[in-house]
């Protein structure tokens, strides 16, 4: 932390000696006033954004014009530095979303904002800033805020009439920028997700986060029971995200209709690509490993996906709250996968590579190798070979099974 503020702090000196006010703004004050390590570094200036491109000329602006950030990368963090040019502290203070992000830090360790704003931080009391009708309509994401904040946030609650006034604000949230709302559900998953999709649909707003997503009460209420457990387990966001998408449960897999809705929906949300195909792909096979499976089928997932997902699937599949007469084939399934990672972890040492096995089999190169070493991949996930002479004696079966070495290509 003291390293933190000391380059923070050297920002304020160089706006203070250019002839600006600066201070520590919004989250970081009230993080510092709880004694938690800010997260992040905001500084509020009467700086004009093109000045401070000129004071600082390692960072950039981002944002609409008139919504401009500028961002500047310290060694420790980046710092978000917010211009209230031609205005005053004191008036942007008051337009800050919640009363426990109005509040500013002064280099020489002054408090500036109002009394209320430290009741609440020292409450552990989330609310709007002033007027709630009159923060909503300047930004209907502030509900969301309220609601991830909430959610994220240690020792805070979300105050009551802030929550109500949330359900006015639900025929504008689609308006807002889907990286926006992504943003925020991401924020609220990691924290207690439950409180925050419980918090969601009190206040209708989860109908407008994910308009296509149609969930019964009671599947709502396995969905929140899912989520405890994956918060207990601290898993991460891409199990998280599965969840609230796979309810209904269907009876087979794969579940494309809700992989396929999931893809969207974070799709609109601006995620990584990664980040929506694991999840996706958790969705497509939340059921799998409650079946009778053939080990080919489970091979075929461990050599496309690898032993991360697979990890993934069953933490994901003992989360579902299965019934009784099911787990002793999630059980068995996942002793499969352990084997199967365990045999793939040991690839480089049992198989022969490309090359080796062109000059063992005189074969051209090109697809005919490849196809070999698929072969061999999978029957090792599948059996395992002892060795590497094991492996080489399946290829030997192969080539002379198939004919393989005759192939031209």
């Amino acid at each position: 932390m003291k390293d933190l503020l000391a380059s923070g702090g050297n920002v304020l000196l160089q706006l203070e000696e250019a002839g600006y006010e600066g201070v520590y703004a919004g989250g970081m004050v009230r993080d510092l006033l709880c004694g938690r390590e800010p997260r992040d570094m905001d500084i509020a200036c009467s700086a004009p954004v093109h000045i401070l491109r000129s004071l600082f000329p390692g960072g950039k602006i981002l944002g609409p014009r008139g919504c401009e950030i500028f961002l500047l990368p310290l060694e420790e963090a980046h710092v978000q530095i917010f211009s209230y040019a031609g205005s005053s502290l004191e008036k942007d203070l008051e337009r800050r979303d919640l009363t426990v992000n109005a509040l500013a830090l002064r280099r020489r360790g002054e408090l500036a904002g109002s009394k209320e704003s430290v009741s609440d931080v020292f409450a552990g009391r989330l609310r709007f800033n002033g007027r709630g009708e009159d923060r909503l309509a300047e930004d209907p994401l502030r509900a969301l805020r309220l609601l991830r904040f909430a959610a994220a946030l240690p020792g805070f609650r979300a105050d009551e009439d802030s929550v109500r006034l949330c359900r006015t604000v639900r025929t504008d949230l689609p308006d807002c920028p889907g990286e926006r709302i992504g943003r925020e559900v991401r924020l609220g998953l990691g924290g207690k997700a439950p409180l925050f999709l419980r918090n969601l649909q009190r206040t209708g707003l989860l109908e407008a986060v994910f308009p296509n997503l149609a969930i019964s009460r009671e599947d709502f209420l396995r969905l929140l029971e899912t989520e405890k457990v994956l918060e207990e387990w601290n898993a991460p966001l891409h199990l998280r995200a599965a969840a609230i998408f796979s309810f209904p449960e269907q009876g087979n897999p794969p579940d494309e209709e809700g992989a396929t809705l999931a893809e969207r929906s974070l799709q609109t949300f601006g995620w990584s690509t990664s980040l929506i195909g694991r999840t996706a792909d958790l969705v497509r096979f939340k059921n799998l490993l409650q079946q009778t499976v053939s080990s080919g089928a489970l091979a075929a997932i461990m050599a496309e996906k690898g032993p991360s997902f697979s990890a993934d699937l069953i933490q994901f599949s003992m989360a579902l709250s299965l019934p009784e007469e099911r787990r002793p084939m999630l059980k068995e399934n996942a002793m499969t996968l352990l084997a199967m990672a365990m045999r793939k972890s040991m690839e480089d040492e049992i198989l022969p590579t490309g090359g080796e096995i062109l000059r063992q089999f005189a074969i051209p190169s090109g697809r005919i190798a490849g196809e070999l070493r698929k072969r061999a991949e999978r029957e090792n996930l599948e059996r395992g070979f002892s060795d590497r002479g094991a492996a080489f004696a399946f290829l030997e079966r192969e080539t002379g099974k198939t004919g393989i070495r005759d192939k031209k290509e």
